[in-house]
């Protein structure tokens, strides 16, 4: 549950797709009442959907947050300091 809010909150720094090392399917049976959804399948019958999603191992997103914060590390030690008084 951890890992699922960081990455939602934090998903344009996450690219799961390209970071995944393999794929899953799983379906959903959809059904719903609504007009719109009508066109999909027939009133009251369920719409099963067949999604992929990716499998991303919990190192590969230590490694990208571990990344990152070297990025920043690095970035924050290249801004000079302005305003310091030299004697």
């Amino acid at each position: 549950m951890y890992w699922r809010a960081y990455i939602s909150c934090h998903r344009k720094d996450f690219d799961l797709l390209h970071m995944a090392t393999d794929k899953f399917n799983y379906k959903y049976n959809y059904s719903s009442a609504e007009a719109s959804d009508l066109h999909y399948a027939t009133a009251g019958a369920p719409l099963r959907v067949n999604m992929m999603g990716p499998i991303v191992p919990i190192s590969a997103i230590l490694a990208k947050i571990h990344e990152q914060s070297e990025q920043d590390e690095v970035s924050s030690d290249s801004i000079p300091v302005i305003g310091t008084a030299h004697s």
